[in-house]
């Protein structure tokens, strides 16, 4: 079963080496619907990433990326709308994070 929520909120968190069980990370954004489901977004340092997990209550997907792709998220979060969220429990490394369809040449708000 694919869970699926638009995101209406998100918060970042950054610092030189936040403490996961998983290793330390740069920055994380923990984007959120109106209901409980969220997908948090770590950016992890250099090295080998741990696998994307799941968490069912409440429904949360974890990702874990490069500390390069940091900005992609954000521009994603400030500039598009709206932003779905898709959690594959299951199969946690199909998590994804999308915007919806938008008229061609709407240009950035």
């Amino acid at each position: 079963m694919v869970i699926e929520f638009q995101v209406s909120t998100y918060r970042i968190v950054m610092g030189p080496a936040i403490p996961l069980p998983e290793g330390k990370c740069y920055a994380y954004i923990d984007m959120a619907a109106h209901k409980n489901e969220s997908i948090v977004a770590y950016f992890m340092h250099d090295g080998p990433l741990p696998p994307n997990s799941y968490s069912a209550s409440p429904p949360t997907g974890h990702i874990y990326l490069p500390a390069s792709q940091f900005s992609w998220y954000v521009d994603i979060l400030r500039n598009e709308m709206p932003v779905q969220a898709r959690l594959h429990p299951t199969e946690p490394d199909k998590h994804t994070i999308r915007t919806w369809f938008e008229p061609v040449g709407e240009g950035e708000q």
